[in-house]
């Protein structure tokens, strides 16, 4: 394989050799190495301020590959250089090898200190090569400050800390966490924005709260065969409650569960939630009850350690009963137990077969030994 063909793939246009595995960050621009005058290399020992003739220095490199490397350098490394230049595996000394700088291209995206790294192979003394790792590196944040929250517990949901390179992408992640975690206590409107000053290299994260919303009103409507009160109770909502969507949905799970142990299967619940302009948020369950589903049938199959018939008749659910879900599962728990106590490990698995045209639902225990 070709140094072109092995290294170019996922180049931007500029680089030459080889590049990052890991595209520039979203809404930042490709950065180019660092331009300047074209400077001739002085001698083997020599590295060049910048590699001049971007463009005709790939059919060099080429060229170049197999060569023994004379010199390995690095621009724009400040002060990573050592670090960097005991990482690589392209040493002095040694051939030039794709696999060896494709290696290094990784190697170095992994320190985290890095926005872009474009490599050249560049002719040195005879029939040597000088490789040139060209490096957009990352500041070191000197210090984090915050705006608008409380700095505590911000500065432990944001990820980047004093000493610790700076990153759009990783700073745009935080600033996503401040504000679900916000939204967790009402203030749904919480905006952040996090930004690198310069020259101090200072990080400054904004929050802007916003007012705090709280739910407004709760309406159930199709509510027939449950009563309203019964659904309200288990979802844990009221009005008045500081909004939290993680709330809502955990009262639409215990609705919904309520549902299943009446017998309403095939339950539909629909949440809706409506802005009401004066910091409330109006809450609506729209509810498609269905019919009440029966219990048909209980089977057991699989190896146990009693009577598949005398299970049965043990199990609280019966045939014919209003099928309900969390009666159903303390069986299985039960069941689970009762086999542990004979010395016996087992997984029960139940596989409900409804029928939508009977209202009724065929319920199988299958008892698997662990």
């Amino acid at each position: 394989m070709t140094l072109r063909r092995a290294l170019t793939a996922l180049t931007l246009p500029w680089m030459l050799v080889a590049c990052g595995p890991a595209a520039p960050e979203p809404g930042s621009p490709a950065k180019s190495p660092p331009a300047a005058a074209s400077v001739a290399l002085r001698s083997s020992a020599a590295c060049p301020a910048s590699v001049a003739d971007a463009d005709k220095a790939m059919e060099r490199a080429e060229a170049l590959e197999g060569a023994t490397v004379d010199r390995v350098c690095f621009l724009g490394a400040g002060s990573t250089e050592a670090a960097l230049s005991a990482l690589v595996a392209t040493k002095e000394g040694r051939p030039l090898s794709p696999a060896d700088v494709a290696k290094d291209v990784q190697a170095i995206h992994r320190t985290n200190r890095v926005d872009d790294v474009a490599v050249y192979a560049v002719p040195g003394e005879g029939k040597s090569a000088v490789v040139v790792f060209a490096l957009s590196v990352r500041p070191l944040v000197v210090g984090v400050a915050f705006e608008g929250t409380d700095e505590a517990a911000a500065a432990r949901a944001f990820p980047i800390k004093q000493g610790e390179p700076w990153s759009p992408a990783a700073a745009r992640a935080g600033c996503r966490t401040l504000e679900d975690q916000l939204r967790l206590h009402g203030y749904i409107k919480a905006r952040c924005s996090a930004a690198l000053m310069s020259p101090s290299n200072r990080a400054v994260v904004k929050v802007d709260k916003g007012a705090v919303h709280k739910v407004s009103k709760i309406s159930l409507p199709g509510a027939k065969q449950v009563k309203e009160a019964d659904l309200l109770k288990v979802s844990g909502l009221a009005s008045g409650d500081v909004f939290s969507a993680e709330n809502l949905q955990r009262a639409v799970f215990m609705m919904s569960s309520l549902y299943y142990d009446r017998g309403l299967v095939t339950a539909r619940l629909v949440l809706d939630v409506k802005d009401d302009g004066a910091q409330g948020m109006a809450v609506s369950v729209k509810i498609e009850e269905g019919a009440v589903f029966r219990v048909k049938g209980i089977h057991v199959t699989g190896d146990v350690g009693a009577s598949k018939e005398a299970i049965v008749k043990d199990m609280a659910t019966k045939p014919g009963a209003v099928f309900n879900r969390s009666l159903m599962l303390r069986d299985i728990e039960k069941l689970t137990a009762d086999e542990k106590a004979r010395g016996r490990t087992v997984e029960i698995v139940p596989d409900m077969s409804v029928d939508d045209k009977a209202h009724v639902v065929d319920v199988t225990l299958r008892v698997e030994k662990r």
